[in-house]
């Protein structure tokens, strides 16, 4: 449970979003005011992430079914990418 709050705390620092899991799929439960995820505007609590790419033309993997925690790790990158 430990090593799964710091890569959730982590991934606030990635992409400014906490993530839950329903069912099969990941889904934001909340954006953080005033990180990425909410100064980008497109991530929406609700929204279900179905694939992870890198970079703006890196390709997209399918995540459907994935742990949460694995899914985090994939997310996560440097800060400010």
């Amino acid at each position: 449970a430990e090593n799964f709050n710091q890569q959730m705390s982590l991934s606030l620092e990635g992409i400014g979003a906490q993530l839950q899991k329903q069912d099969d799929m990941v889904v934001i439960r909340e954006v953080i005011p005033g990180g990425p995820a909410a100064v980008d505007g497109t991530l929406k609590p609700g929204d279900r992430i179905v694939g992870v790419g890198q970079a703006k033309n890196g390709a997209i993997e399918d995540v459907i079914g994935w742990r949460i925690d694995d899914v985090v790790a994939k997310i996560r990158g440097s800060k400010d990418t």
